[in-house]
């Protein structure tokens, strides 16, 4: 760390080291102790009335100011030791330790107080977005464009971003190497630190999202399958017990409906034997997201994959039935219960919320192996629920089916639901 400078740090020796030639405490006189500045620094000594030079003076090191009363180390930067009398000339003067000192700033700085970096003008996405050109090392990065380059600068440069909305980073092994390896969708606030390698070439050391996931769990990134297209066509519906009631299957899901005057069930079976869906290598667990977007006073659901092959994967995942039954009662209180195929009851849980006929009820489940299925719930998009674990007679069979009941205790209702989204995660 360089020492610290003062102008004008100048006076004379009042008292004079014991021994002169090798005493370590001098004073200056009266008051000009305050001239100097904060120790440590070098000092040079030498006779009044003439320049000092290599044969006249001495440098020496001020450890300690008590007053006007210096503590020194002698013969310092390879000077001599000489013998100090009073009314030699003393000074913080620029030495070679000084210049080296400062010079060596430029290899490796050494902060005591905190360094308050500017925000740079907003980058608005471009092709080659040229965050090198930035008028501060923290930016906001607008726009949709992907973003395949960062621009060039010299390597070491730092720069933090952070995203005003939804665009991706495109990964190169050598321009813009990302985490994971992978191309990254931003989403609004998501932040991020790059560092120039030189050459137009960067490398994200650090991405964290908005939301707190990670890009990637250890061991690999994380397999997802989503089934958005299992509502493509009235071929892969069939239902039953359909008398006095309705079920319409549509892009959306299925809406489901019961007369007054019967008191049977209304049945939907559908089945996704095909899909196209890009999995990654990982060790997934099986989650069902679920939305009911009116609920009816009886709702059974049961999802389950039997063994797919997703298409250009060469991937088998082998997952076991999630059977649920809601009940909602003329209260609006509903409760949930973990199912076999056929509905009967297995595990009953408490009373979930409280819910009127048009509200969302969005339920996920997560098969954990073949011992127990998670689930968690929120209503009309609020905060998710705590976490409740099912544990006893895990349901098993109607592999590869989706299953929707309503039936209606011999009142008229009805039901709309669909699977949101099913994938597979670690």
């Amino acid at each position: 760390m360089a020492d610290n400078i003062k102008n004008f740090a100048y006076s004379t020796v009042l008292t004079a080291p014991t021994p002169a030639a090798s005493g370590t405490s001098l004073v200056v006189q009266g008051g000009d102790g305050t001239k100097f500045p904060t120790v440590p620094f070098n000092a040079t000594v030498w006779p009044v009335g003439v320049q000092p030079t290599t044969t006249n003076a001495e440098i020496v090191r001020v450890t300690a100011i008590s007053t006007d009363t210096f503590t020194i180390t002698r013969t310092q930067e390879s000077t001599s030791a000489r013998t100090i009398v009073v009314g030699d000339q003393i000074a913080a003067t620029i030495t070679a330790k000084a210049l080296t000192d400062r010079a060596s700033l430029a290899d490796a700085n050494n902060y005591s107080a905190a360094q308050n970096e500017a925000k740079g003008a907003d980058i608005a996405s471009a092709t080659t977005t040229d965050i090198g050109a930035a008028t501060g090392n923290y930016v906001v990065v607008t726009g949709t464009t992907t973003i395949t380059g960062l621009g060039t600068i010299q390597a070491g440069t730092r720069r933090i971003v952070k995203f005003a909305g939804i665009l991706t980073l495109t990964y190169n092994a050598t321009s813009l190497i990302l985490p994971t390896s992978a191309n990254i969708t931003t989403a609004a606030d998501d932040t991020a630190v790059f560092v120039s390698l030189g050459g137009g070439n960067w490398v994200c050391t650090n991405y964290q999202r908005k939301n707190g996931t990670a890009l990637a769990s250890s061991g690999g990134t994380t397999p997802t399958m989503k089934m958005a297209t299992i509502y493509e066509g009235t071929g892969r519906m069939t239902t039953t017990n359909v008398s006095g009631g309705t079920a319409t299957f549509t892009t959306d899901g299925v809406a489901m409906s019961t007369s007054a005057t019967i008191s049977s069930a209304t049945t939907v079976d559908w089945s996704f034997n095909t899909f196209s869906a890009t999995v990654e290598v990982g060790s997934p667990v099986f989650t069902a997201h679920v939305l009911w977007t009116s609920i009816g006073t009886d709702v059974q659901s049961y999802v389950g994959i039997g063994s797919p092959t997703v298409a250009g994967s060469g991937i088998t995942f082998t997952v076991k039935h999630i059977g649920f039954k809601l009940i909602r009662a003329a209260s609006g209180a509903i409760n949930l219960y973990a199912t076999q195929a056929d509905g009967t009851t297995e595990n009953v849980s408490a009373v979930l919320t409280t819910v009127a006929a048009v509200d969302e009820l969005d339920l996920i489940l997560k098969v954990n192996g073949s011992s127990s299925v998670d689930y968690y719930w929120r209503k009309n998009g609020g905060a998710l629920s705590s976490t409740t674990n099912l544990t006893s007679n895990m349901p098993v069979g109607l592999d590869g089916t989706i299953r929707v009941a309503v039936t209606n205790a011999g009142v008229a209702t009805n039901t709309n639901m669909r699977i949101q989204s099913s994938s597979y995660e670690r």
